[in-house]
C-alpha cells in the first residue's frame, strides 16, 4: 500500500514499526482532533439555547423585567461564574 507524505509516494510496507506507529499516532491524533471540533460545535449550539431560555425566564421576573433583553443572559452567566 502507498501513503503520501509531504506530496511524496511512499511503499508503507517498507516502513520500519516506529514509523508505522507514528503515522498510526497521527492518524489518532487527527481523528480526536474533529471529534473535538464537533463537541465544541455542540456546546455553542447548547450554551446559545441555554442563553435564551435564561433570557425568557429572566423576563418572567421583576428583577428581568429591569434588565435589558440582549443582557439578561450575559449578567446572569456572569453571575453563576461568580
Amino acid at each position: 500500500m502507498t501513503i503520501t507524505v509531504n506530496q511524496v509516494e511512499y511503499d508503507e510496507t517498507k516502513f520500519n514499526d516506529l514509523l508505522k506507529n507514528y503515522l498510526v499516532l497521527r492518524q489518532e491524533i487527527q481523528t480526536n482532533r474533529i471529534r473535538l471540533i464537533a463537541e465544541l460545535e455542540k456546546i455553542d449550539v447548547l450554551t446559545g439555547y441555554y442563553d435564551n431560555k435564561i433570557t425568557e425566564e429572566l423576563k418572567n421576573t421583576e428583577e428581568g423585567k429591569n434588565l435589558p433583553a440582549s443582557n439578561a443572559a450575559v449578567n446572569t452567566a456572569e453571575n453563576v461564574a461568580n
